[in-house]
């Protein structure tokens, strides 16, 4: 075990006097009131500048503009609703659309910067590398569109730092701008079919916002979009490095190689990190989970009180991350019931339940609720059944064997293992 004074359970946190904390918590609520207010302010301009995008590009069509002024005018109002029920499916489908081309910018730019593919992932159809061939699946996180995931040039940590991650983040958005830059050559060569030149339209209309809303530095709901993550890397070393251990260990994660057994060195965290931010959350939610494979779970309840301290700070996402763990340690740590009921409130039973069918940890951690907190052992055994015909299919052969490990294990524990 590593012994170095930046191992993330080597960390303490001083107690702060009472009035210490009234003033940070005064200026916490500012700020999250400040932060409310932006996002009210921010969503209003994009709808703005969305509705005004998508009048400019509709006008700008001929073929539209004709469209509009006669069959839309004139056939009354029930073609008129079947015309705006195939106009919001052709969007629908341009926006799922542009979420690939967003993914496959970040594909296509990491590959050229020498990255190597791991998964590729769209709503909860992942495609990912098993061995030497691809194969489809599913999985989801839970508020996430897609995701890209490649394995770094350098297998040394201690290159970790000079990675290159400023055309892997940039491609995203630049995909969606290329995207909407060839629609508009299309729209501007003079598209006479009326459904033609409305999917060009709404192909740059989702491509401008995209491209907007991924590579000018923000939150969005609350996460940080792929401008803003590439800002906070360039500024710090300790960002790249944490990047470097999120998509190392990913990689080798799908491998089959199990957390436990990776080094100590990628988990540690730099003295005085602030685990509200969302890599460094990363990388201690990784640690929490190779404490639990190791059955070892103090250390794990350790992290997750250190980052339960941050939640105030953190994207919602990882906050309900966070509180799953929460909940599922303290039952491995045989905690009263009311201890547990409380950690797992209402939104956290919705954040789980949205995607335990493809998310085998979530259905881990609800096979233990079930069994143990609330004696429903009957729906525990559909739950476990259920986790089982996933295992095969799942895209990370060591997350699936860690659940599976730990499924065995629990069933042999007694119903009553939580004795209040």
């Amino acid at each position: 075990m590593n012994d170095s004074n930046n191992d993330i359970r080597d960390h303490r946190t001083p107690r702060m006097p009472q009035r210490s904390r009234a003033r940070l918590g005064g200026k916490g609520a500012l700020r999250r009131a400040w932060q409310r207010a932006r996002g009210f302010a921010v969503a209003i301009g994009a709808g703005l500048i969305i509705a005004a995008a998508m009048l400019g590009s509709l006008l700008a069509s001929p073929a539209l503009r004709t469209f509009f002024r006669e069959e839309m005018a004139h056939n009354g109002i029930a073609v008129f609703m079947l015309y705006w029920l195939i106009g919001m499916a052709i969007l629908v489908a341009v926006i799922y659309l542009q979420i690939i081309i967003h993914e496959g910018g970040h594909l296509v730019c990491g590959l050229a910067g020498g990255y190597r593919f791991v998964s590729f992932r769209v709503g909860s159809l992942i495609l990912y590398r098993d061995g030497g061939r691809l194969r489809l699946g599913r999985f989801s996180i839970a508020g996430t569109a897609g995701q890209c995931l490649l394995e770094p040039p350098t297998d040394n940590i201690a290159d970790a730092t000079g990675i290159p991650y400023r055309a892997y983040s940039a491609g995203g958005w630049a995909a969606n701008l290329a995207a909407a830059a060839v629609a508009a050559a299309l729209l501007a060569a003079g598209i006479q079919n009326a459904a033609g030149a409305f999917t060009a339209a709404m192909f740059i209309v989702t491509g401008i916002v995209m491209a907007a809303m991924n590579g000018i530095p923000m939150r969005v709901g609350g996460m940080p979009n792929d401008g803003y993550t590439a800002r906070i890397m360039g500024r710090e070393a300790a960002m790249r490095r944490a990047l470097w251990v999120q998509l190392t260990v990913n990689a080798q994660y799908s491998r089959g190689r199990r957390l436990r057994d990776m080094p100590d060195e990628w988990f540690s965290l730099p003295e005085g990190a602030d685990l509200a931010n969302h890599m460094h959350t990363t990388v201690a939610m990784f640690d929490v989970w190779r404490q639990v494979e190791r059955h070892d779970f103090e250390a794990a309840d350790a992290i997750l009180r250190r980052l339960h301290a941050c939640s105030g700070r953190m994207i919602e996402i990882f906050r309900l991350e966070n509180s799953a763990d929460r909940m599922f340690v303290s039952i491995l740590l045989r905690r009263p019931r009311c201890v547990i009921r409380n950690i797992y409130t209402a939104q956290v039973a919705r954040y789980m339940a949205a995607d335990a069918r493809h998310n085998i940890s979530h259905a881990l951690e609800l096979y233990a609720l079930e069994r143990f907190v609330e004696g429903d052992r009957a729906g525990a055994e559909t739950r476990a059944a259920a986790i089982r015909r996933t295992l095969p299919q799942h895209h990370a052969r060591g997350e699936a064997e860690d659940c599976a490990e730990l499924l065995a294990w629990m069933e042999t524990l007694p119903d009553d293992y939580l004795c209040d």
